[in-house]
């Protein structure tokens, strides 16, 4: 080949190589009923997209802590708000424990969630975004509970993908054609593991019935009719053209499941692959500095410390004095002066950096699925004391992977709970299981949020990508579990042994009425 032609190809690769490049899309992200923990979820494929240059617009709570030109923010609601209702915080988790999880459940309240929906359609930017129709290449939705914001997209005619911040449940997943068998799948809100005994799954699927609830459909349907008129369909219809699902999920800590090629797990997508960020110099010099390791102890963003009963914090103080390790907990108090001489509370921790830190020995958590997603990401024992939602089942998992315990928080004694931090910290199978279970999860052909850009601009290249669709989109529930046709095969099976039964009944009745003919025929000659 001549080099002018080499050349003039190598021109042409990298000119279409620069094209592709600068393609840019425009994107709105939909989550404005989301705490910090969820929008955490969102972020990196956030800022992954707007550093490949596509235009975002993000609907939530929670203001961007960096400033990027292709960022446009839209808040309807405050963080304070979403903080403070009791639908999104679960009030007090501590009360609500000892009530059980069930009465939780069905107790739920959606107040809230219809306020910040006519707050969302009553927002200035958001009117301005209807009333000019704005055209936007793609749409994510938070899963949970934001399913009023789909009249919006329906509105726009926006290809639309959902993400998950939780294990989902078939209510979620049924739009798609998507179907979790209750029989090893565990609902988010039961305690169980995939291996369930006959009875935990009839509470499995008790429960996973009653979750369905959440989803908030009917609401959502009629929220959004009132702005946008009485033709835009409903949550349902708007389900089943979703282009595709993303759950915060990995078969390794949340089981494996059955999924189709439009449900994408990219669980572990906040974990900070390949990025070190230092601690701050007073953090640095505690933590490096404890002479027998550290634990490093927090409830999350959501728990409320300040409901904790006093008797339970004495319980947790009372121990941690007993200890050789310094303890560092995340407390909305700064000021306490009841400490122990190796305790320190701060109100706010860098939560991965500190999982990061070779001295660390034990993470005391909530069980929340992004805690132990890091913990698992970065090798860390847990001790887990689960109050709300899906913590049961995380925790469950822990214990059942080998990485950790779990202690019922509003039922232990002191001598239970230092049984079990010693039992962590000084059998090295936990903290051996740990880093084993690190090498599983980082062993992916690329990372969770690698994996979702490809997506995100796979669908948005190929429309919608509804080619990715399973036939079951438009079945009915009847349909899809051949039910219909179970119930014809039954009845052609019951009416074939009912016939063939009445053809033997009558060749019986005819062979019985011939003999008794011949043996009256053989009396009459006989006599």
């Amino acid at each position: 080949m001549k080099p002018n032609a080499i050349t003039a190809i190598s021109v042409s690769v990298l000119f279409s190589t620069l094209i592709t490049h600068v393609t840019t899309s425009k994107i709105l992200f939909l989550l404005p009923i989301a705490s910090k923990s969820h929008k955490n979820v969102f972020d990196p494929l956030i800022d992954a997209l707007l550093s490949r240059g596509h235009e975002l617009t993000v609907v939530s709570p929670v203001k961007s802590p960096r400033n990027y030109t292709n960022l446009r923010e839209i808040h309807p609601v405050t963080v304070e708000e979403i903080s403070n209702s009791p639908a999104m915080s679960g009030g007090n988790m501590f009360e609500n424990r000892r009530k059980g999880k069930l009465a939780v459940l069905l107790s739920f309240d959606n107040t809230f969630i219809e306020e910040v929906c006519h707050k969302f359609y009553r927002n200035e930017e958001i009117n301005g975004i209807l009333k000019t129709r704005e055209k936007f290449d793609l749409a994510f939705v938070n899963a949970v509970p934001n399913q009023c914001v789909l009249g919006l997209v329906n509105y726009l005619n926006i290809p639309h993908i959902y993400l998950g911040s939780l294990p989902l449940t078939n209510a979620h997943i049924e739009g798609v054609g998507g179907f979790f068998p209750r029989s090893f799948v565990p609902s988010p809100f039961s305690p169980f593991i995939d291996k369930m005994s006959f009875m935990e799954r009839v509470m499995n699927f008790i429960i996973e019935m009653l979750s369905g609830y959440l989803y908030y459909q009917k609401q959502s349907s009629d929220i959004y009719r009132q702005y946008l008129g009485n033709d835009i369909p409903t949550v349902e219809e708007i389900d089943r053209n979703v282009s595709m699902i993303f759950m915060n999920t990995n078969f390794l800590l949340t089981f494996p499941r059955p999924l189709l090629p439009d449900i994408v797990e990219v669980g572990g997508m906040h974990c900070k692959y390949g990025r070190k960020s230092k601690l701050p110099s007073d953090l640095e010099e505690l933590l490096s500095g404890a002479e027998h390791g550290f634990i490093y102890f927090s409830l999350g963003s959501i728990i409320r410390t300040k409901n904790m009963p006093p008797e339970v914090r004495q319980k947790f103080l009372n121990v941690f004095a007993k200890l050789k390790q310094l303890v560092i907990w995340k407390w909305d108090n700064e000021n306490e002066t009841d400490l122990p001489a190796n305790v320190v509370v701060r109100k706010w921790l860098p939560q991965q950096d500190i999982l990061d830190h070779p001295n660390i020995k034990l993470f005391i958590t909530h069980g929340g699925l992004l805690s132990t997603q890091e913990s698992v990401f970065y090798g860390v024992p847990l001790l887990g004391a689960p109050l709300y939602v899906d913590q049961d089942l995380n925790m469950k998992q822990a214990e059942n992977l080998g990485q950790g315990l779990t202690l019922e928080i509003t039922d232990f004694t002191e001598e239970s709970l230092e049984d079990k931090i010693k039992t962590i910290i000084y059998d090295q199978r936990y903290a051996q299981k740990a880093k084993q279970l690190s090498q599983i999860f980082r062993d992916q052909p690329e990372t969770p949020t690698e994996r979702a850009v490809f997506w995100t601009e796979y669908v948005i290249r190929h429309k919608g990508a509804t080619h990715l669709r399973s036939g079951a989109r438009d079945l009915t529930a009847i349909q899809y579990h051949s039910l219909d046709v179970i119930m014809f095969l039954g009845i052609v099976s019951i009416s074939s042994v009912t016939i063939v039964g009445m053809i033997l009944l009558k060749v019986v009745q005819a062979a019985c009425l011939k003999l008794r003919q011949q043996n009256n025929v053989s009396k009459i000659k006989v006599n």
